[in-house]
């Protein structure tokens, strides 16, 4: 990944972040929306997305149409609202991802 601007919108209990990247000099976009209070959304690949809130960290969950787990990510904002950070774990290829995003 050569580029990623990543704008994120929040007005609870609504959350959408729209990506754009350049990854292997092939240029990417994805939005999604979800909502933040447990209510169950499919995403852009077809799988059930489930947010919640654990303390001041966003909790999103994917699973498979079989309800087999697909992925977990963590979002955090720093006190300033600077600095997100990211966790993301993807449960189907084991890979993990510790991600930090600066405002501009």
């Amino acid at each position: 990944m050569t580029k990623l601007t990543v704008h994120i919108e929040h007005k609870d209990p609504t959350f959408t972040y729209t990506a754009k990247a350049t990854v292997n000099g092939q240029d990417f976009d994805e939005s999604e929306t979800f909502k933040t209070d447990g209510t169950p959304a499919q995403d852009s690949r077809g799988a059930t997305v489930r947010a919640h809130w654990e303390n001041e960290t966003l909790v999103i969950e994917s699973t498979a149409a079989d309800g087999s787990p697909l992925d977990e990510t963590h979002i955090t904002l720093s006190a300033d609202g600077n600095t997100t950070t990211r966790d993301y774990e993807n449960k189907v290829e084991s890979q993990k991802r510790h991600e930090i995003y600066d405002k501009h």
